[in-house]
Formats: structure tokens, C-alpha cells, sequence
């Protein structure tokens, strides 16, 4: 029996033994899992494509420092993740307006290795180029999957209303072996970061619902929301 589902069919024990709204390790330990299966991807942010960058600041990025935008598109490019090709476009001064002259960029775009790894973030983005909402798509290199309880406090009651804060641990699954690559982890110094903190301790607020504990939302250190 596998690790995971040694674990779920432990966290579904605990919790058929009583009721879904008790403060036990059971009930916390399913809310948290859903909140890392819903929220806990590990991602790069860079979620606005396809990215244009200068075709100057590209012939530039063999210079430091090595974690601006060319260097990040240069490792996806070697990693195959991206693909590159330039071209011609007006250029506009900072509120979008065409200044008359043309300028070269370099224009990245996603490959189809990349598709198992995207991701659409709960949000979209109005920018000053339009009134419309801008589709994001991120690209994710692992998840985060719950360890273990650790603690919690409470539950706090206020009114009717009950919160708890749950300690837990938690480790990266389903890492990318793109994510390994030297240039990779050299362009987006937030892979390393968060490899460092998985197995230590994190915590997240939860509330009390009719449908049992549930996670109180707020952002998650490296995932999509």
C-alpha cells in the first residue's frame, strides 16, 4: 500500500469516529487535504503569455543578474518548455499609446511539452491595453501534499462562529524533472525556496461549516490561487 493512500484511509478512519464538526486530527487532516489538492500547486508565476521581451534585453542575458525575465525565458526555452521566434511590433509608451516607431522583441510561447504542467489561476487580469479580463495560465512544477498534523489551537468560538489553527507539515509531490535542471533552478530562485521548507511546519486557519472544517482562504507560499 502506497504512502498516500495509507494515509487517506487513516484520515477516513479518524474521522467516520465521530462526528465531521469535532476538532480531531481526522477532520483537520481532510480539510487540510482538500485545500492542498485544491490550492497547493507550486508554481512560476509567470503566467501572462505569450511574453515578449526586447530583442537587446535577450542578447543581454548573458550578463547578471541571472533571475530577470530573458534569463527565465532562455532555461524554459533549453528545457523545451518554450519556443522562440521574433518579430516586428509598434512601439507604445506606458499607457499603450503607439509612439510611431517599430522595435524587435523576441516572442516566447508555450510548447506542447509544457501542457501537462499548465494551470488556470482562480484570477484574471484587466490591464491598460484592455477593458477585458486577461485569461492566466501558469506553469507548475509540483503540488504540495499534507505530511501530518502536528498541533492545533482551539477551536475558537466566536458566537456561532468556530475557527481553529492547524499546525501541520506537508511535502512536494509530482515535482517536474524540468524543475531539476541547474538553469531552471538558477532563473527562479523560488523552486530552491521552497524545496528548503517542505517538512517544516506550516499552519492554516480553518472554520467550522454545516458540511464540517474547511479552510479559511488566504494565499499559499508558491501555489496558484
Amino acid at each position: 500500500m502506497n504512502t498516500k493512500l495509507a494515509m487517506a484511509l487513516v484520515t477516513a478512519m479518524l474521522a467516520a469516529c465521530g462526528s465531521k464538526s469535532d476538532a480531531n486530527a481526522g477532520n483537520f487532516g481532510a480539510a487540510l487535504e482538500a485545500y492542498l489538492q485544491s490550492r497547493g500547486r507550486l508554481c512560476l508565476h509567470t503566467d501572462r503569455w505569450p511574453v515578449e521581451l526586447d530583442k537587446r534585453e535577450v542578447e543581454l542575458a548573458a550578463q547578471p543578474p541571472d533571475w530577470r525575465a530573458a534569463h527565465q525565458m532562455l532555461a524554459l526555452q533549453a528545457a523545451g518548455l518554450v519556443e522562440a521566434k521574433q518579430l516586428e511590433t509598434a512601439e507604445k509608451w506606458s499607457f499603450g499609446r503607439a509612439t510611431g516607431k517599430a522595435r524587435t522583441v523576441v516572442q516566447y510561447t508555450l510548447t506542447e511539452a509544457a501542457k501537462p504542467f499548465l494551470h488556470e489561476p482562480e484570477r484574471k487580469r484587466v490591464t491598460w491595453e484592455s477593458d477585458k479580463p486577461v485569461q492566466l495560465v501558469d506553469l507548475c512544477w509540483a503540488r504540495k501534499e499534507l505530511d501530518k498534523v502536528v498541533k492545533w489551537e482551539g477551536p475558537m468560538k466566536y458566537g456561532d462562529f468556530q475557527t481553529a489553527r492547524v499546525i501541520y507539515k506537508y511535502r512536494i509531490v509530482d515535482k517536474a524533472a524540468w524543475a531539476d535542471r541547474p538553469e531552471i533552478r538558477k532563473a527562479f530562485r523560488q523552486i530552491e525556496a521552497e524545496v528548503q521548507r517542505s517538512g517544516r511546519e506550516d499552519d492554516l486557519g480553518l472554520k467550522l461549516t454545516s458540511e464540517g472544517w474547511e479552510a479559511q482562504t488566504r494565499n499559499l507560499h508558491g501555489s496558484l490561487n
